[in-house]
């Protein structure tokens, strides 16, 4: 049973991203992204509560736990129509890009133009091209 757990050697802070992608065995670069785009969209200090209150909850991993192999986000270099985000976000959750990019289009509205401006180019600068 794969259990929920802080990351031990995948952390930046406390490890609850690191331990959220290992729980999803998603990139930890994905749940970091998803961090920040929520913070920008509820303001810094309702996610920085709710991230200290997940640190008091969640375990710390126990030491001789093996780590399984996940999958990486990537910026994709066929699926593009800006920098390749949307298409490397469905590539890594393996959905259609269309319905990222119809994603994006609702929380751009959502956010207004500015936070998600500023979240994509976060992820632009951030994730590696493949």
């Amino acid at each position: 049973m794969n259990k929920l757990y802080r990351s031990r050697t995948d952390k930046m802070f406390l490890g609850i991203c690191g331990g959220l992608a290992q729980f999803g065995k998603v990139d930890a670069t994905a749940i970091r992204l998803i961090v920040v785009f929520l913070w920008v969209l509820t303001g810094f200090l309702p996610l920085l509560f709710t991230y200290l209150i997940a640190a008091l909850f969640i375990p710390l991993e126990p030491g001789g736990i093996p780590t399984t192999p996940k999958r990486r986000l990537f910026r994709s270099q066929t699926d593009r129509k800006i920098a390749g985000v949307c298409g490397g976000l469905a590539q890594l959750f393996q959905i259609d890009s269309t319905l990222v990019r119809v994603i994006a289009i609702f929380l751009c509205a959502l956010t207004g133009v500015f936070p998600f401006l500023l979240a994509y180019l976060l992820a632009w600068i951030l994730i590696p091209l493949r």
